[in-house]
């Protein structure tokens, strides 16, 4: 059985809740054949680096997923590169604010995802569910997030893949329906099958 970590975080900014954790809290705990851990982590530029990795040494997953929420998106994203920056104007939730900091100092400039994105995309065009690539996990805790990911499956972790998903709000968040956002049960769906498809 596949061991499969995914990660979300918690409520940032002036949001109250994260799609991307009330999203893993609807996810089951056994997809098919994988068992699916399921944790939080915090939005901080100095915290999560270390506590992603204690995580990871904890379970020894064979794939780590991290889930971000993006507003403004309107499909569930599946991030393709991870760049060595900390770069954006929101502080995170220790009130910290970088602009033009490197992630690791000796590290690449980046790196492209571990997980099986086109495999991904392809299953969700069959199933007609709103997915599509992104080329941009930003310069915030998301990017922070991949890039870390994937430095341990690259100097760590051999045998271990991992990435990104960015997912909108959900509908439960906006007040005004002219925004982008998706039900929280499509945003689910769309979660489990990407599971699926490892």
């Amino acid at each position: 059985m596949k061991k499969v970590l995914i990660t979300a975080f918690e409520p940032f900014l002036d949001v109250a809740t994260n799609s991307s954790y009330e999203a893993l809290k609807a996810v089951p705990e056994l997809i098919d054949d994988k068992q699916v851990i399921k944790e939080g982590l915090p939005v901080s530029y100095r915290r999560t680096p270390e506590e992603l990795k204690q995580l990871i040494e904890k379970h020894r997953p064979d794939v780590v997923i991290s889930l971000g929420q993006a507003a403004g998106r309107t499909k569930v994203n599946l991030e393709r590169v991870a760049v060595n920056l900390m770069d954006a104007n929101a502080a995170d939730n220790d009130g910290l604010v970088l602009h033009d900091a490197v992630i690791a100092q000796d590290g690449p400039v980046g790196y492209f995802t571990k997980l099986p994105v086109r495999k991904m995309y392809d299953h969700a065009q069959e199933l007609d569910l709103p997915i599509d690539f992104s080329l941009s996990a930003g310069g915030y805790i998301c990017n922070l997030t991949m890039y870390t990911i994937l430095a341990l499956c690259e100097t760590e972790y051999p045998d271990m893949i991992g990435g990104f998903i960015h997912v909108p709000l959900y509908d439960g968040q906006v007040e005004d329906t002219s925004k982008p956002s998706l039900p929280l049960n499509v945003i689910t769906q769309c979660i489990m099958e990407m599971i699926r498809c490892l």
